[in-house]
């Protein structure tokens, strides 16, 4: 399976569960965790998307990210396939996997952690980017 329907796959897993924010206590529950609760924040709807999604394509590179939306502080998934970096939000309503940079308006990644298909590695501040779209 391709890292674009990898991704498609899991989003709409995650998008079974009820999101619910954490609020000051910050926990990222495991994928195990959020399955069985239920609900998650975005945080941890991201780990279990990218942990479902590493599954069907093991061989993408893929990536945990925070950043900034208009709404505050937020966690995505994203995936490098070919040239083209895909990113999904596995939070409900904050939309589908899309090719960049249409999105970059509205979104400023800050840091990003690869998987490695059993825990997250080398937090690495995300590079400003300079799109022409």
């Amino acid at each position: 399976m391709q890292a674009r329907e990898a991704l498609r796959a899991a989003m709409a897993e995650c998008h079974a569960f009820q999101y619910r924010p954490d609020g000051a206590n910050d926990y990222w529950q495991t994928p195990q965790e959020t399955a069985a609760r239920g609900h998650g924040d975005c945080e941890d709807l991201a780990v279990f998307c990218i942990s479902r999604a590493f599954t069907r394509c093991p061989t993408a590179a893929w990536r945990l990210v925070i950043g900034d939306v208009p709404a505050g502080r937020h966690a995505w998934v994203e995936v490098q396939e070919g040239e083209t970096v895909l990113w999904g939000d596995p939070a409900p309503g904050y939309g589908q996997p899309i090719e960049e940079p249409q999105w970059w308006a509205w979104r400023t990644p800050l840091w990003a952690y690869r998987f490695d298909g059993e825990r997250f590695l080398d937090k690495a501040q995300y590079a400003p980017r300079r799109d022409s779209a």
